[in-house]
């Protein structure tokens, strides 16, 4: 093995945006409010702990599932 390359968010690709626009759309189809403010203060909280936060702070009433 001559090289190993590790991608930190945002240097090789950029996926926030996407997943910006994915939870956006779940949280707003379960009947939620999507804030931008809130959708940041998750980012690097694993999901068995953000995910609960989030569905009670933007009114999502579905069972939390991670």
């Amino acid at each position: 093995m001559e090289a190993i390359i590790f991608d930190m968010d945002g240097v090789l690709v950029d996926s926030e945006k996407l997943y910006r626009t994915i939870f956006k759309s779940v949280t707003e189809e379960l009947g939620g409010v999507f804030k931008d403010e809130l959708f940041r203060s998750m980012m690097g909280i694993p999901e068995s702990k953000g995910l609960p936060v989030f569905h009670k702070k933007a009114g999502i009433k579905a069972p939390v599932h991670t």
